[in-house]
């Protein structure tokens, strides 16, 4: 397997659908996907049950189905990763065709991290979204290196052996922010990859915070 997609969702099944039909899309079907949910109550466990892809697919839970977070449920497929490499997605994303060659454009490369672009839709007329593009890798050139500290796991590829080796995130951070840091911080010290701004990798989304 040369992929693994890992995808936490929580509460928006819809959303979560057209992630996965984006995925059923992908031009390299060497890939599985598991979905984490974190004790959703939108119907997204029936949804699942009954989705027959044609890729290889998992979707895990908590004890209890409860809510733990972030962290704890991408940790969910720690146990049963098989591919070289790891993709990390948020279930509201919308990948392009050709997103997994792009990231292998980087990782073939040895030692990288592929963090790749999102495309916010909205980005025009939210403040908040354009803020949020414009900021972390936004800031450089497609292809640089960037600080381990914009490690960002929205559509961020790496090998698996990183991730497994570290231990996973880290399930004390519970809120949303300062998790994907925190990893990418270990991933640093241990194996002082290259993490490279790849902004040809893309997927797509719609958030709907804003400043209001």
């Amino acid at each position: 397997m040369l992929f693994s997609i890992v995808i936490p969702t929580y509460n928006n099944l819809e959303e979560l659908r057209r992630c996965l039909a984006a995925l059923d899309r992908l031009e390299n079907q060497d890939f599985e996907v598991l979905v984490g949910v974190d004790g959703s109550t939108d119907g997204t466990r029936d949804f699942l049950e009954s989705y027959a892809p044609n890729f290889s697919f998992y979707h895990l839970y908590h004890p209890g189905g409860v809510n733990q977070g972030r962290s704890a449920t991408r940790n969910l497929a720690l146990a049963q990763l098989s591919g070289k490499y790891t993709l990390f997605l948020d279930s509201d994303m919308e990948a392009a065709p050709d997103l997994l060659a792009r990231h292998l454009e980087v990782l073939g490369q040895g030692d990288r991290v592929s963090v790749g672009s999102v495309q916010y839709r909205n980005a025009a007329d939210n403040l908040w979204v354009r803020y949020t593009s414009e900021r972390g890798v936004g800031k450089y050139a497609a292809g640089s290196a960037v600080p381990f500290h914009y490690f960002i796991t929205p559509n961020t590829a790496l090998p698996t052996r990183y991730w497994r080796e570290v231990g996973g995130f880290d399930a004390a951070i519970n809120r949303y922010g300062g998790e994907d840091m925190e990893l990418g911080y270990r991933i640093h010290q241990r194996f002082d990859p290259v993490f490279t701004y790849n902004p040809v990798a893309q997927v797509a989304t719609t958030p709907p915070m804003t400043l209001k």
